[in-house]
């Protein structure tokens, strides 16, 4: 073997090395490289969750605030001011009345007014009664719609920012498992590169001392059958010569 070859089995043994080596370093830059999205989340969701729900919760505990608490309540200076409007009605209208048939004043239209506004002054506040009963049920059905609004938005986000982490997560475990499959590949081809390489190298080695070994023993071969013809040439040589050429 050459060692033009042996260098090239030499530089493919390491490239592929190199090769699956790199791989591996790429399964790392992947996990660091692959940035997905964050999940977004409004940045008024949670406040105004917060303020649903602790509106809903008042409302539930039957404390309606100031502003929204007439609804629910009976009473109070708006009634007793209705009342008293309905109370200078009554007594104009009875007033007028006595005076177009002559009647003038007295008792009996003293009397008049009074059964007249007692008894608007009992409707209309019965009406009130009526009318706070129906306030704190629609607070009612307001504070349980509310607090179950929050609830049900919260399942929403929860199960969308759940699907979201999943999502990703599969992403991300596809994305590494294509990595690593690669590299795993790349892994194999380069052992059997290397593998190829070692015995190529090992058959090479051996060719190449079996080789020295044959061409040391045909040269000394060569050498001793030279050595024996020259002497056999040397020996013809003095046997065909005269006898008297040896003796002077």
């Amino acid at each position: 073997m050459s060692g033009l070859a042996l260098g090239t089995l030499v530089i493919g043994g390491a490239t592929a090395y190199a090769s699956s080596q790199n791989w591996w370093q790429d399964v790392d830059e992947e996990k660091q490289s692959l940035n997905l999205p964050s999940f977004y989340t409004d940045p008024h969701y949670e406040q105004t969750q917060k303020d649903l729900y602790g509106r809903g919760k008042d409302l539930l505990a039957g404390k309606p605030g100031d502003y929204y608490g007439a609804i629910g309540e009976s009473g109070g200076q708006e009634l007793e001011g209705l009342i008293g409007m309905t109370r200078r009605d009554i007594t104009k209208s009875v007033q007028e009345s006595a005076a177009k048939r002559g009647t003038g004043r007295g008792g009996t239209l003293d009397s008049v007014i009074a059964g007249k506004t007692a008894d608007a002054s009992t409707q209309l506040r019965y009406a009130d009664m009526m009318r706070a009963m129906k306030g704190r049920e629609f607070l009612l059905s307001q504070g349980r719609g509310m607090t179950e609004g929050v609830r049900d938005a919260g399942l929403r986000y929860g199960s969308q920012r759940n699907a979201f982490g999943l999502n990703s997560a599969r992403i991300q475990q596809s994305s590494m498992e294509s990595a690593l499959d690669r590299a795993e590949r790349s892994e194999i081809r380069g052992d059997q590169m290397t593998s190829d390489m070692a015995g190529s190298l090992t058959s090479g080695a051996l060719s190449y001392l079996g080789g020295m070994s044959t061409s040391g023993s045909t040269t000394r071969g060569n050498s001793a059958y030279a050595t024996a013809q020259n002497n056999k040439f040397n020996n013809v040589r003095g046997s065909a010569m005269p006898r008297s050429s040896l003796v002077k």
